[in-house]
């Protein structure tokens, strides 16, 4: 999917390999992609000029967390 968007956004731990392979996959893909722990690391200038934006997140990532950011890029 990472292919077919302007921007990625993955969401995990830095220290999860699960989190950081899909960062490794985002950026082979998409050259437009961001690696965050938490909505306060979300670049909003980052995301400027992108219409689809792909979030992804590892799989021990908390659902509030994820939300948080979807909320987040739903506000702009």
């Amino acid at each position: 999917l990472s292919k077919d968007v302007d921007c990625t956004i993955v969401i995990g731990d830095k220290s999860s390999a699960n989190s950081n392979r899909l960062y490794e996959i985002a950026k082979e893909t998409c050259k437009k992609s961001q690696f965050i722990e938490n909505v306060c690391e979300l670049d909003l200038n980052f995301l400027e000029q992108s219409c689809k934006i792909l979030v992804m997140a590892g799989a021990s990532t908390p659902q509030s967390l994820i939300q948080d950011v979807v909320s987040k890029l739903q506000q702009i």
